[in-house]
């Protein structure tokens, strides 16, 4: 009996997450936001899509390319943290789908992956998790141009949040700017009464 495309794709997020250790959730929503069913990450070959028996063996294929290139190697730093979101993150600012020249036009991170993983953009900071940094061009090997047609509806649509980035530090350094400038303020004001004071006063000899 044949598997339905929702089993395949459950089949191929099962052996993503073995075969690298990224967490199921991240494994299916990634797969779901690409090209499918037996094939889900888009994995290349001869000039287009590479075509694989079973979900399992193009799961494989496309573990073998994350756990092996260094463009991926922001995916594979989040996989100890056992963080859905985070990984999620990190594949995002992975140049995989758009290349390493589309990522930095885009601003460092896919804004497909960000919609449909649930991201919060704001928090997409250079040197972030997941920055794939001195990378200078697409793998053929990964990048799946046009593939975003494929996504079923509704799947993607992730509740978590990017974590956000702490901007206290940066808060209290204002506060301090402003704090500083007034004191100035005050003592040049207080200044230039005493000196308009010294002024009016007459002496009489």
């Amino acid at each position: 009996m044949a598997l339905t495309q929702d089993q395949r794709l459950q089949q191929f997020a099962t052996a993503l997450s073995k075969d690298t250790g990224l967490t199921y959730d991240a494994s299916y929503k990634w797969a779901s936001a690409e090209v499918g069913p037996l094939n889900n990450l888009g994995i290349q070959s001869n000039g287009g899509p590479a075509s694989y028996a079973t979900p399992q063996e193009g799961a494989a294929a496309a573990a073998s390319l994350i756990n092996s290139s260094p463009l991926y190697a922001g995916i594979s730093a989040t996989i100890p943290s056992n963080n859905t979101m985070l990984q999620l993150g990190a594949i995002a600012q992975s140049p995989w789908r758009l290349g390493s020249s589309g990522l930095a036009k885009a601003g460092g991170y896919d804004p497909w992956y960000a919609k449909l993983f649930g991201l919060n953009t704001a928090a997409f900071m250079p040197g972030s998790v997941g920055s794939t940094g001195t990378s200078s061009g697409p793998n053929p090997a990964a990048t799946t141009p046009g593939s975003t047609a494929g996504a079923a509806p509704g799947y993607g649509s992730g509740t978590g949040t990017w974590p956000i980035p702490d901007i206290l530090g940066s808060i209290q350094g204002a506060i301090g700017f402003v704090g500083i400038l007034l004191i100035g303020l005050v003592f040049i004001i207080g200044a230039f009464l005493l000196r308009g004071h010294d002024k009016s006063q007459v002496v009489i000899v």
